[in-house]
């Protein structure tokens, strides 16, 4: 087998993503289908969506920004009613800021991606992760 040319020099230079402050509005793109994930042990299912900031408002930060990973959690049988209550709004929020079409209770996932909407994010710091943003809250268009 001959040698396999990997450009290392180059991957070696290539930045890392960042993230961005919290409190910055961030325009947000759907770039993956949704989809429900369940935990094993404990039945918990939550929808998971993958994000990509298109634009953002902090002037200081350039170049490539850390994907959003968003959690919705469904309601669960057990759930405690203001529990409950907070992942109905959570899901209303994210279907209205996003301009999802539902159908009785249910939406296509393969027809959000490319769906657009703004943001409040917040900047996470973990020692088991790397730093990443969540989605403080969904604000209306610029």
């Amino acid at each position: 087998m001959g040698l396999l040319d990997v450009n290392a020099q180059e991957a070696q230079n290539t930045p890392d993503p960042v993230t961005l402050p919290t409190g910055t509005e961030a325009l947000l793109e759907i770039i993956q289908e949704p989809e429900i994930r369940e935990k094993d042990e404990t039945g918990t299912k939550w929808l998971s969506i993958t994000l990509a900031v298109v634009e953002h408002d902090n002037q200081e930060i350039t170049g490539e920004i850390t994907p959003i990973f968003h959690s919705i959690f469904l309601p669960q049988d057990g759930d405690n009613p203001q529990r409950a209550a907070s992942n109905r709004r959570k899901m209303r929020d994210f279907l209205a800021a996003f301009d999802i079409e539902v159908e009785g209770d249910s939406f296509d996932p393969a027809m959000t991606i490319g769906k657009q909407s703004w943001a409040v994010l917040k900047e996470e710091h973990s020692d088991k992760y790397d730093d990443q943003n969540s989605i403080r809250r969904f604000v209306q268009a610029k």
